[in-house]
């Protein structure tokens, strides 16, 4: 029988082996947003205050699914708890690069785009992923009428700076540093993050 009693476990397991191997399953056969923590629980048999002690929350899980050091949504989050307003593009750029700069993450993140292009069934997981935790997150800091398409506008540029350094490695990007990338383009992601006037 299971012990599905909630809180911290008692010495070593293989709970969260379980649950990383339940989520992978669910999320690629039901799609991120139909996925549940209850559900994966339950598949993993565990309690889901289990996978929360683990994992922390959905996004996380699936960051751990990924095997990414930290998913865009916590890198939001962290950035916006500290830096709002015209503050928020430039730290929320150079947070971003420090990450995707190290030697670890950049091959991982590239793989995942890779298996996206060929994959439609995983490009559908991670649209879901993406718009959850990050359009989703960018539309709540711009707020307004406009925020999805802002927050849209946003998404694109982290991900075209991405693209264009790490993945195609278009020159001069390729070779900028943070500070130079963050000058040049930290007034463009700013402009997606700034709500209209109408």
């Amino acid at each position: 029988m299971v012990n599905k009693r909630p809180g911290r476990p008692r010495g070593p397991s293989d709970v969260a082996d379980r649950i990383l191997s339940a989520a992978r399953k669910q999320f690629l056969a039901d799609g991120y947003d139909a996925t549940s923590v209850r559900s994966i629980a339950e598949s993993a048999g565990v309690s889901h205050s289990l996978v929360n002690y683990h994992f922390g929350s959905k996004s996380g899980l699936f960051s751990a699914v990924l095997d990414l050091v930290m998913g865009p949504g916590q890198v939001l989050d962290r950035v916006a708890a500290r830096h709002q307003g015209s503050a928020l593009a430039p730290h929320l750029l150079a947070q971003a690069l420090a990450l995707w700069d190290s030697p670890a993450l950049a091959p991982r993140l590239r793989e995942l785009i890779r298996d996206a292009a060929e994959d439609p069934q995983r490009a559908e997981v991670l649209r879901g992923y993406l718009h959850s935790t990050v359009v989703d997150r960018f539309a709540e800091q711009i707020g307004g009428p406009d925020a999805h398409r802002l927050a849209s506008g946003a998404a694109a540029v982290m991900a075209g700076v991405f693209l264009t350094r790490y993945v195609i490695r278009l020159e001069p990007i390729a070779s900028m540093s943070r500070e130079e990338i963050v000058r040049y383009v930290a007034p463009v992601l700013q402009a997606s993050l700034t709500p209209r006037r109408r």
